[in-house]
């Protein structure tokens, strides 16, 4: 994503949009997932999953144990952690 030309990322994400409003019509799903990689090839991905209503799809797992994880974890930051880091990130140009 960093790599992502500026010039570039309106029109990637328009197409993001376009075509995840026409997934969402055609199969009449209740939202559209995205999911942006290009760790093993050297481009971008953008991997649109569709949630069809009354099914399950693999990358809605995922999330699920991602956020059970998340809550479940042990050492949560603190506050004053969190706002160290909300701070550099700031501070980054």
């Amino acid at each position: 994503m960093t790599e992502l030309p500026a010039e570039d990322a309106g029109p990637f994400f328009r197409t993001i949009w376009l075509m995840s409003t026409k997934l969402k019509k055609t199969f009449d799903c209740d939202y559209v997932s995205l999911l942006i990689r290009g760790t093993r090839v050297p481009h971008l991905h953008a991997h649109l999953i569709p949630k069809i209503k009354g099914a399950d799809n693999i990358f809605d797992k995922i999330l699920d144990l991602h956020h059970y994880l998340q809550v479940h974890q042990k050492g949560e930051a603190s506050f004053a952690e969190l706002e160290k880091i909300a701070q550099k990130i700031k501070e980054t140009k």
